[in-house]
């Protein structure tokens, strides 16, 4: 009887402790996990940078559209209608 208590004894220390395996096991889904986040904060990262540029770009178009001249004007016009009158009537 007591040599089974021992046997038994044995036989539950090795369940309950963990294999080679299943360690490396564990370490490798961590290490794995890890790394999904850190591209995932990458990715955003990069995301937030694109967006970052194309508002930079939208801010520098709105201000030359703000301050874009016209590039024709009343004069302009009138000197042209002038032209087009000596054409129709035949100079």
């Amino acid at each position: 009887m007591k040599e089974n208590e021992v046997l038994y004894g044995r036989i539950s220390k090795v369940e309950n402790n963990e294999g080679g395996y299943t360690k490396e096991r564990k370490e490798f889904i961590k290490h794995v996990e890890r790394q999904v986040a850190y591209s995932d904060k990458l990715k955003l990262n990069g995301r937030l940078r694109k967006l970052e540029k194309i508002n930079r770009e939208n801010e520098h178009m709105y201000k030359r559209i703000e301050n874009a001249q016209p590039s024709y004007s009343r004069k302009k016009f009138q000197d042209e209608y002038k032209h087009i009158l000596l054409f129709k009537s035949g100079r």
